[in-house]
């Protein structure tokens, strides 16, 4: 596991965005597989995020982030989007929250070779901030933005239920 500090500035009419601390690990089935029952982390609630160009340009493009929150204080990402092929760099997905600034960087996009989607490579990232606070999604490529949406609740705990789990962060 892999301790990383992400920030992130934006250019045009968006300033610092801000930075924020997140352990990245790739978690393989092997791994699932050989965990006691007890021992698999159950997801406790799930948001979503539909996301559209952020520029008129871009036509087509767009997509969907779903975040599982797991009851051992990871989150899993998915994302697949429609994007224009880059001919250099590469896109990324952010969550951003306004107060106080601040990113998570959920990870850069992988181009799917038949359809020519994208799609976020298996990622489980331990929270060490909480995540109801980062309601805004963001596809970047390099420092501009490209997709944006808004993360909403679609099941699981109510969110005042969560305060309990997620105490820790607020001291």
């Amino acid at each position: 596991m892999a301790r990383v500090i992400f920030c992130i500035a934006l250019a045009s009419s968006l300033l610092l965005i801000g930075c924020a601390q997140a352990n990245v690990s790739q978690t393989s089935e092997d791994d699932l597989m050989q965990q006691a029952p007890e021992d698999v982390p159950a997801t406790i609630w799930k948001a979503s995020a539909s996301l559209r160009p952020v520029d008129e340009e871009l036509g087509g493009a767009g997509g969907f982030v779903e975040i599982d929150v797991r009851n051992d204080l990871t989150f899993v990402p998915t994302v697949r989007l429609n994007l224009p092929p880059l001919t250099e760099g590469h896109y990324e997905a952010w969550l951003t929250r306004s107060d106080p600034p601040a990113s998570i960087n959920i990870g850069p996009l992988i181009q799917e070779e038949e359809n020519g989607s994208y799609h976020l490579g298996e990622t489980t990232i331990q929270l060490t901030d909480d995540l109801r606070q980062f309601s805004t999604v963001l596809v970047m490529n390099a420092d501009e933005p490209v997709l944006k949406g808004t993360l909403v609740v679609v099941s699981g705990m109510r969110l005042d239920g969560l305060d309990e789990l997620f105490g820790s962060f607020d001291e």
